[in-house]
C-alpha cells in the first residue's frame, strides 16, 4: 500500500467510527418505536432468513433484542454514548499515528506538486515500525505530538482535542468523575474535583463535532485525496 493510500484510508476509518454509532442508535430508536403489530412481521423476516442454526426461534430471538433495546433506552442510551465517545477517541489516535506514520515517508511532501508523485512509496514492508515510533511520540503527549507532526493546526483544535480526551480519560479511568477542577471550552462547561461527567447527547455531540474538525484540519492539507 502507498503512503498516500494510507492518509485515505485513515480519514475513512476515522469517519466509520461515528458513523457506526449514529447508525446504531438510529437502528435502536427504530425499533423501539415500532408498534407490537409490527413483531410478526419482523419474526416471519428473521425465520425465513438463511443461516440460523437449528432450532432457531425467532420470536425468542426478537423478544431478546428488543429486552436488550428496552434497557438501552431505560439508560436514556448512557452506554451507547460511552462507548461512542470511547470509539471515536481511540479511532482519532489511530487516525493521527496512522496520517503521521505515512506522511514520514517524505517529509518535503508541501513542497511537491501533484505531478511528482507525492507519497508514492510502498510502505509494506515497515510502516508498522514507524507506526510504532509514532506510538511512543504520541503516549508522551498527544498535545505535544499534534503539533509537532501537523504544525499547521492552530491552537484552539489542539485545545479542542485535549478536551475531548480529558473528558474521555475521567469515562475510561476515573470511573466518569472529574479528577480535578476543569473547564472545557469548547463546550463551555467546568466540573468540580469528584463531579459526575453527564454525558448527554449535546455533549457528545460537540465532542464529535471537535474530532472531526479536527480530522479535517490535518488532512486538508494534505494529498490523502489524490489516492481515491
Amino acid at each position: 500500500m502507498r503512503a498516500v493510500d494510507r492518509l485515505h484510508w485513515a480519514v475513512l476509518d476515522f469517519d466509520n467510527s461515528w458513523r457506526a454509532h449514529v447508525a446504531s442508535l438510529k437502528a435502536t430508536r427504530l425499533l423501539l418505536s415500532m408498534s407490537p403489530e409490527v413483531s410478526p412481521l419482523l419474526e416471519s423476516t428473521l425465520s425465513i432468513n438463511k443461516g440460523f442454526e437449528p432450532g432457531f426461534d425467532s420470536a425468542f430471538a426478537l423478544g431478546s433484542l428488543l429486552d436488550e433495546l428496552q434497557y438501552l433506552r431505560d439508560q436514556d442510551y448512557l452506554p451507547l454514548r460511552k462507548n461512542c465517545l470511547l470509539g471515536v477517541c481511540a479511532a482519532f489516535e489511530e487516525f493521527s499515528k496512522t496520517f503521521a506514520a505515512a506522511l514520514s515517508y517524505e517529509p518535503n511532501w508541501q513542497q511537491m506538486t501533484v505531478s511528482q508523485g507525492r507519497l508514492t512509496q510502498n510502505t509494506s514492508s515497515n510502516f508498522e515500525e514507524r507506526y510504532r515510533d509514532e506510538d511512543s511520540s504520541w503516549r508522551k503527549g498527544y498535545g505535544l505530538f499534534l503539533l509537532k507532526k501537523f504544525p499547521w493546526l492552530v491552537q484552539p483544535d489542539i485545545q479542542g482535542i485535549e478536551e475531548v480526551f480529558w473528558l474521555r480519560n475521567q469515562i475510561a479511568h476515573n470511573a466518569g468523575c472529574a479528577n480535578g477542577d476543569k473547564s472545557l471550552n469548547f463546550c463551555r462547561i467546568r466540573f468540580r474535583p469528584g463531579e459526575k461527567i453527564a454525558l448527554d447527547g449535546h455533549l457528545l455531540v460537540a465532542c464529535i463535532d471537535i474530532l472531526r474538525k479536527a480530522v479535517n484540519s490535518i488532512s486538508d492539507p494534505t494529498p490523502y485525496l489524490e489516492a481515491i
